[in-house]
């Protein structure tokens, strides 16, 4: 095995790491190399990711007039709208308005106004979710709006259990009339996908409001508590 290493093209700080476990523990190390290198975890996040969108490429079409339109304006954008929509079905449309937010708190107040104005759903979907002064005035609205009988819908990556939120998290909202789901939730230290976790940062409301960008749900990004100086991080509502 560790000639088979040293013959790979794998990193070589990678390389060395696993030549040192292996020259430590012999059998076990090699046992353990080849259990990570099948990938078995990883492979079928990326079957489900693949069968999820077979199945709803023909809910979200291309608008040709929209790619044709940008052609004209911008030919070097247009290969990027063609790849992405090829990779994953993300179609481009026009007509929306754009707002840049340069901070968390500009972002959260903007968040808070459309939040109120719900009527259908509200999906969130993000990286971390910790509670504290953000996300206390967040979960208000959100469980005002479950009482209304809009439909929530809340996800954040399986990281958080460690220092963030109590592992029964998910339950605790679902009482609250929140459906919630944590992504590749950590359960065992076998597991061979711990390293693919879910940045995104996503906010919908009612299919007619979208943000994004690099903020989280957490009072460092609102500049609520002084543990990293004022935490710089951009966003933008669409």
């Amino acid at each position: 095995m560790i000639v088979y290493l040293i013959n790979s093209d794998m990193d070589s700080s990678a390389k060395l790491t696993w030549i040192l476990i292996i020259s430590a523990t012999s059998f076990f190390g090699t046992l353990f190399y080849l259990y990570t290198k099948s990938n078995i975890g990883s492979r079928a996040v990326g079957f489900s990711y693949n069968d999820l969108i077979k199945k709803h490429k023909d809910e979200l079409i291309q608008d040709t007039s929209v790619t044709k339109q940008l052609e004209a304006d911008s030919p070097e954008t247009v290969d990027l709208v063609r790849y992405l929509n090829r990779s994953g079905t993300f179609p481009i449309t026009s007509g929306n308005k754009v707002t840049y937010y340069p901070l968390g708190e500009d972002k959260f107040e903007a968040m808070l106004d459309d939040l109120k104005r719900a009527e259908k759903f509200i999906f969130l979907e993000y990286f971390i979710v910790d509670e504290g002064h953000m996300w206390g005035n967040i979960l208000h609205i959100l469980v005002e709006k479950a009482k209304q009988g809009v439909d929530m819908r809340v996800m954040y990556d399986g990281t958080c259990a460690i220092s963030q939120l109590p592992y029964n998290y998910p339950q605790r909202l679902e009482k609250l009339g929140i459906k919630c789901k944590m992504f590749s939730p950590l359960r065992t230290f076998l597991s061979t996908h711990y390293n693919y976790r879910g940045h995104r940062k996503i906010l919908v409301i009612d299919g007619k409001f979208g943000y994004n960008g690099g903020v989280n749900l957490a009072d460092e990004y609102i500049n609520h508590i002084e543990r990293f100086g004022h935490w710089k991080d951009t966003a933008i509502r669409i």
